[in-house]
C-alpha cells in the first residue's frame, strides 16, 4: 500500500510550561551532607529549571548508597507510578549521558536493556518507581512527566548549563505516524529527518530538540498515513 505524506501545522516554543514546585524536603543525606527536595509533577526540563532556581540541579547519583537514599526517601511520596527525575541526559549527543550539574560521576544503575532510546527521542533519565525495575533507571521522552529530585550542595554555587532547545508540539491521530524534519532555510527543498517517525497518541505529541551544533531554524511535521 502506498504511503501518503501530508504537512501538518506545528507549534515551536521554548520549554517553560508545566513549572514544578516543591512537594517535599529539605532532606539531608548524612553521608554527603547534601540537601534534597522533591518537586511536584512536571516534565524533566521544567524540573531542572526549578532545581537551578533553588540553587542546585536535578540529582547527580554517585553510588549505590545515594541512589538508595533518593529512592527510599522520595518514591513513597511520588507513589507507585511516580517517576523520579535525576539530572542525567543525552540530549546534546545521543548515547553520551552527562549530568546537568557538570559532575563526572560514572555510576549508572540502568534497568535491564536500558537505555534503549526506544522511539528515537528518549533523552531524559528517571528512576522507575515500582515493579521489577523499581530503583533502576530508564531513559524517557521529553513529554513524560515525573517528580524531580533536586540536590543542593551547601556552600557551592550552582553551575548553570544552558541547553538550547525548542519544543515541537502537534495534534496527532493513533492511526498515523509522524516524521519531524528540519531545515536551515525556507528557500530550499532540502529538509532533513529529525530522529525516527513517531507514532500518534490521539492527543498532542511533543518532541524536544536540542539545536546545539546545527543551524536549525525551521521545522515541519509530515503525516505518514497507512
Amino acid at each position: 500500500m502506498k504511503t501518503l505524506f501530508a504537512l501538518v501545522t506545528i507549534l515551536v516554543s521554548i520549554t517553560t510550561s508545566l513549572r514544578a514546585g516543591i512537594l517535599a524536603g529539605p532532606i539531608t543525606n548524612a553521608e554527603n551532607n547534601h540537601v534534597y527536595f522533591l518537586l511536584t509533577l512536571s516534565r524533566w526540563g521544567p524540573a531542572e529549571v526549578e532545581a537551578v532556581s533553588l540553587g542546585g540541579h536535578l540529582a547527580t547519583i554517585n553510588d549505590t548508597n545515594e541512589n538508595q537514599f533518593v529512592f527510599t526517601n522520595f518514591s513513597r511520596i511520588a507513589g507507585p507510578n511516580g517517576i523520579l527525575w535525576i539530572g542525567l541526559t543525552d540530549a546534546d549527543v545521543e548515547g553520551t549521558f552527562r549530568w546537568t550539574s557538570g559532575e563526572a560521576s560514572t555510576y549508572r544503575n540502568w534497568a535491564g536493556t536500558e537505555p534503549n532510546n526506544a522511539n528515537g527521542g528518549e533523552d531524559r533519565v528517571g528512576i522507575w518507581p515500582s515493579g521489577p525495575g523499581a530503583g533502576f533507571w530508564n531513559d524517557f521522552t521529553p513529554p513524560t512527566t515525573g517528580f524531580g529530585v533536586v540536590e543542593i550542595i551547601p556552600g557551592v554555587a550552582t553551575q548553570v548549563n544552558v541547553l538550547t532547545a525548542v519544543e515541537i508540539a502537534w495534534p496527532t491521530q493513533t492511526t498515523n505516524r509522524y516524521q519531524i524534519q528540519w531545515s536551515s532555510s525556507l528557500n530550499t527543498n532540502s529538509w532533513l529527518n529529525l530522529a525516527d517517525p513517531i507514532q500518534g497518541t490521539g492527543s498532542t505529541n511533543y518532541y524536544l530538540d536540542s539545536t546545539r551544533g546545527a543551524d536549525k531554524k525551521f521545522y515541519r511535521v509530515l503525516t505518514i498515513q497507512p
